[in-house]
Formats: C-alpha cells, sequence, structure tokens
C-alpha cells in the first residue's frame, strides 16, 4: 500500500483491469485511485496504447482529489513536456502539492528545483529543507544530496561530520555514489577519522557497481589499507 492510499499493481494486473477501470469510472467518474491507475496505465501502454495526454487528463483527474502520486506525477509530466506543453512552473506547482503531502521522491525532487533554480528562485536553504524531509523518510537520493550540501555549505553550514552521517544512511542502501562520497571522506579524512581500508571497503563498492571515479580511488588506496 503507498502512502496515498493506491495499491501497487503489476503490469499483467493492469492490463487485465484496464477495461475494469474504464468501466467503473462510467459509473463513478472520480474514483481517484482508479484515476491514478488509468494513467499510470496510458504512460506505460499497459492495457492500453500508449498515450501521455491521455495519462495527463487521468493523473490530473486524480491529482485535484489529492492524490499524492497523481500530483508528483502531473508535475513530472509538466516538467518533462510529455502530454502538455512544457510549464515548469506547473511543475513546481504539481510537485510542491505532492511534497506537502509527505512524497518523498516529490521533496527530493522539489529540493533539487530550489537547488538549481528549475521554475523557481534558486534558494539552497529551501532546496535543504525538501532534502531533509525526504532523507528523514529514508530516500537515499536526498540522503546523499543533504551530505553533499553539508559538505560544499550549500543552504546549511558546512559540516564535514554531518555530511559523512548522511553519505552514510544513502550508501549502506547501496546508493553508489554516496558510497564513492563516503570512500574519499575516508580516504581524506574529511568529517571522519582517516581510515584506508575503510576508504577501500567503500571504494570497491561502488566501483563494483561500475563507479569509474571510485574505481581510480580504489586503485591508489589499495596499497595503503
Amino acid at each position: 500500500m503507498a502512502q496515498d492510499g493506491t495499491r501497487t499493481l503489476g503490469p499483467a494486473q493492469l492490463c487485465r483491469g484496464c477495461g475494469l477501470f474504464q468501466s467503473r469510472l462510467e459509473y463513478d467518474p472520480d474514483h481517484v485511485v482508479i484515476a491514478f491507475w488509468l494513467g499510470d496505465a496510458y504512460v506505460r501502454g499497459f492495457g492500453v496504447p500508449q498515450d501521455h495526454e491521455q495519462a495527463v487528463y487521468w493523473f490530473r483527474k486524480a491529482a485535484e482529489q489529492g492524490c499524492a502520486r497523481a500530483q508528483y506525477n502531473l508535475g513530472a509530466m509538466y516538467g518533462n513536456g510529455q502530454g502538455v506543453a512544457k510549464d515548469e512552473a506547473e511543475a513546481v506547482r504539481w510537485c510542491h502539492k505532492a511534497a506537502e503531502q509527505g512524497h518523498a521522491v516529490a521533496q527530493l525532487n522539489l529540493g533539487l528545483m530550489y537547488g538549481f533554480g528549475d521554475g523557481v528562485p534558486k534558494d539552497e536553504a529551501e532546496a535543504v529543507r525538501w532534502y531533509r524531509k525526504a532523507a528523514e523518510q529514508g530516500d537515499a537520493r536526498a540522503q546523499h544530496r543533504l551530505g553533499v550540501a553539508y559538505a560544499n555549505d550549500e543552504g546549511v553550514l558546512q559540516d564535514d561530520a554531518q555530511a559523512v552521517y548522511w553519505y552514510r544512511k544513502a550508501a549502506e542502501q547501496g546508493y553508489v555514489t554516496a558510497q564513492a562520497f563516503l570512500g574519499a571522506a575516508y580516504d581524506l579524512g574529511k568529517g571522519v577519522t582517516q581510515d584506508y581500508a575503510q576508504a577501500a571497503a567503500w571504494y570497491r563498492k561502488a566501483a563494483e557497481q561500475g563507479d569509474t571515479l571510485a574505481q581510480w580511488g580504489l586503485g591508489l588506496v589499495e596499497g595503503q589499507a
């Protein structure tokens, strides 16, 4: 069960259920869960021909009733210009609605919008506020971004120990970039006691996932570990 109350369905269920969804909507056109899944079906082409305009139509029906996942998806479609004219302001508006309901991916993306000034004036402190909300829900990408903010004095006072704390949270979930950054922290002794063995261990985890910088770092520290 997702946080907005929608059930996660697999592709086969969507294909079998799409006709049922359409039939149900003839009697209950405002059913938020069905509208969301019809939008999802049209985006993916599951059970219906892929049609981004129809996806926008159904996501909007669900989004206007407060479905956070639909709000996020509708914002993404505005941001990418899929099925609707690209509109960064609308992308931010819908992403913000989802983020305010606790949708972690929307919180992360809203943070990125503020961090890079996409559709809103650049505001690193506001970016950090949203990264933190998503990070505290366990989103690995947000945890990494929060670590980067602490390391680089972006919207928050520089604190290498806090950077390491958040890198570790993300790295322990397998997030490759955070693993490489944590390896570098141990390698350089930034925010943590220098430890080449730990540096090698974290570089290796990232290197095994194909991170080229981690592969390079691993080569440098292996002889010292």
